[in-house]
């Protein structure tokens, strides 16, 4: 169910094992080890997964301008 179905924003296709229908999610879980980088919105993230994950979330595009502290 999810061959060609598209998620935006880093979201992963999973399917409903109840209808067998594809919808998208977004990553929950992520490390805690700390290794910052400078997103595109110019705001420190723990974590390049930090970052991916609130892209996803609040579906816009936030990319890694740098490692390290913005």
């Amino acid at each position: 169910p999810c061959l060609g179905y598209f998620c935006a924003f880093g979201a992963q296709c999973v399917v409903n094992t109840t209808d067998n229908s594809p919808h998208c999610k977004c990553q929950e879980i992520c490390s805690d080890t700390f290794s910052p980088v400078c997103g595109s919105d110019e705001v420190t993230y723990d974590s390049e997964c930090l970052l991916k994950k609130t892209s996803c979330y609040e579906q816009r595009r936030i990319r890694v301008h740098h490692t390290g502290q913005c």
